[in-house]
């Protein structure tokens, strides 16, 4: 999955092995994600886990920056109304 880490050669790309698939096809594919960042193989059953945490580790961290979204909502709400 495509994400802003990877543009800089810090994304995590999840990788199962498809049944029909060889031990070629599954290096060849290993080295052209490798060149945006990291490749982690895992079983075809725990796929979906590792794409939802890596997918959300660049979220988590912009939650945590002192200028979030969340932060600035809660700003912006406790200001007074003008009239």
């Amino acid at each position: 999955m495509p994400n802003t880490p990877s543009t800089v050669g810090k994304g995590v790309t999840g990788l199962a092995r498809g049944a029909s698939a060889s031990a070629e096809d599954v290096a060849i594919v290993r080295r052209l994600f490798e060149t945006v960042g990291a490749v982690v193989e895992v079983p075809e059953e725990q796929i979906d886990a590792l794409s939802t945490i890596s997918g959300s580790g660049p979220r988590m961290s912009s939650c945590s920056s002192k200028d979030s979204p969340r932060r600035r909502s809660a700003r912006a709400s406790a200001r007074p109304m003008r009239a």
